[in-house]
């Protein structure tokens, strides 16, 4: 159990607690029965029943409730605000159902700044041509950041470029980068930097960047420009200058560039 502290509860109210979780459904042989009895064991009856009425004021039922306690026992370890926060934005602005965020709990606590609502800005501009249905937002909500960019960017980009890449290109600044949001917008303002692939040019300057920062020889400021600079200024300034001490980093552009 992850939790040690689950144990050194009062043997009564752990035996009822263990009851309990198995009269919810919980499988005792599975690793979700570990997670389901430490959430239950850690909420007072007080904060559990405020979190019931959170889910209940969205028109969920008990049995919907438990359904996703199930799936995704963290669901009761937030805090009520971000219950609500997050309820609101799924069934008031996607219009989404308890069933639909049942199929995919964990998007329910994904990052609504950094990943859902930038991520929900590209869906709702692939929706409105067709080039996507509803059914497969939960799914893109789950993929990884490169495979994001991918299969739901990189692939309309030639349809589709200004529409999508301001807010993407600040999305992938953020979200794979590690910039905050300040500098991503402050980075995103050279006009250059829309209207370059992602895939070909940001994500394998990015790459070496991250080296480059990590290492402090770099200054997050300076991102801007070196995105912008010319291939063999680039590779001049930001490569080849660093490969006795840093070695990987041409072999890590070159595999990001598909040279390798």
């Amino acid at each position: 159990m992850r939790n040690p502290r689950t144990l050194c509860v009062n043997p009564n109210l752990f035996s009822e607690a263990i009851m309990k979780i198995i009269k919810m459904g919980f499988d005792p042989s599975s690793l979700m029965f570990a997670h389901g009895l430490r959430r239950l064991l850690g909420i007072n009856k007080g904060i559990w029943e405020a979190k019931l009425a959170v889910y209940r004021s969205f028109g969920w039922s008990n049995a919907k409730i438990l359904s996703l306690f199930r799936k995704l026992p963290m669901c009761m370890g937030a805090l009520e605000k971000k219950i609500s926060i997050a309820l609101d934005f799924f069934m008031n602005k996607l219009n989404w159902t308890p069933v639909d965020i049942s199929k995919y709990p964990t998007t329910l606590f994904l990052s609504l700044e950094k990943r859902t609502m930038p991520r929900c800005s590209v869906f709702e501009v692939l929706l409105s041509k067709g080039l996507m249905k509803k059914a497969g937002m939960g799914k893109a909500l789950k993929v990884s950041e490169d495979v994001f960019l991918k299969k739901y960017v990189v692939k309309y980009e030639e349809d589709l470029p200004q529409l999508l890449k301001p807010s993407l290109t600040v999305n992938y600044l953020i979200n794979s980068c590690g910039l905050s949001p300040e500098s991503a917008l402050r980075a995103a303002q050279y006009p250059t930097i829309l209207l370059l692939s992602l895939e070909k040019r940001t994500m394998p300057r990015c790459s070496v960047i991250e080296v480059l920062l990590s290492k402090g020889l770099m200054k997050k400021g300076q991102m801007g420009n070196a995105l912008m600079k010319a291939e063999d200024v680039f590779l001049k300034n930001y490569v080849i200058k660093y490969e006795e001490d840093l070695t990987q980093l041409l072999m890590i552009y070159q595999s990001k560039m598909g040279v390798l």
